[in-house]
């Protein structure tokens, strides 16, 4: 009878340490879903939007014509007026 308890607390701990590993290896599973949408948001968020570039574009045109507006009335320096 010795065995038999033997291999009965045997198969018991097989079965503790299957379940530990399960559990190992969902909690793994989740972690990298969540890394993988974290890094997939921000990946997203890297993109520049096109209207925000051609708004940046014009305002530095805009700015570009009032130095040239300033620089003809002679209110300053014409080695800072843009390069065309």
């Amino acid at each position: 009878m010795h065995m038999a308890e033997m291999q009965q607390k045997n198969g018991e701990r097989d079965q503790r340490v299957q379940k530990a590993l399960l559990w190992v290896g969902a909690v793994a599973a989740v972690s990298v879903v969540a890394a993988l949408v974290v890094v997939r948001a921000t990946v997203g968020r890297a993109k520049i939007d096109p209207a925000a570039e051609r708004v940046q574009s014009l305002l530095d045109e805009a700015n570009a014509l009032l130095k040239q507006i300033e620089q003809q009335k002679g209110h300053i320096d014409p080695s800072s007026a843009p390069k065309s």
